[in-house]
């Protein structure tokens, strides 16, 4: 079986906002796209797998430069995801990391990974809070 590499989404929302804090909210994980990162038996494919991963996701590196980090965006082609690959492989987020979008993480894997189901975080204090306004002791 060969790696590949998975862009998944979890989106986040909050909501319930007073002036104790607010609830959050977030979705279900979902792939939004997968490559292969190399099977000579299907070459053409896995290209095309590549180039569409970065079209997808157009994602950017973000290099650590003395005291400040850099921004660069990625080429969205097969060299660049290759070369994407190679620093989430040899790289520490201390170093380098890859940005792909608000609530996508990347993962490298030989079988499909496991997704988080969503949830609802309730802030108690935020809940007391809306009790006491709710109830017009505040």
């Amino acid at each position: 079986m060969s790696t590949k590499l998975y862009a998944i989404n979890r989106n986040t929302y909050t909501f319930g906002q007073t002036d104790a804090g607010c609830h959050v909210a977030t979705s279900d994980e979902e792939i939004v796209v997968e490559a292969t990162l190399w099977d000579n038996s299907r070459l053409w494919e896995v290209y095309e797998e590549k180039e569409n991963f970065m079209r997808v996701i157009q994602p950017t590196l973000h290099v650590q430069a003395g005291a400040s980090w850099v921004e660069m965006p990625i080429e969205t082609t097969v060299k660049g995801f290759d070369a994407m690959v190679k620093v989430l492989k040899n790289r520490t987020p201390a170093q380098a990391y890859i940005q792909a979008g608000e609530g996508v993480r990347l993962v490298l894997s030989e079988t499909p990974p496991m997704l988080k189901n969503g949830k609802v975080e309730y802030d108690q204090a935020n809940l007391a809070y809306q009790r006491v306004v709710l109830a017009g002791k505040a």
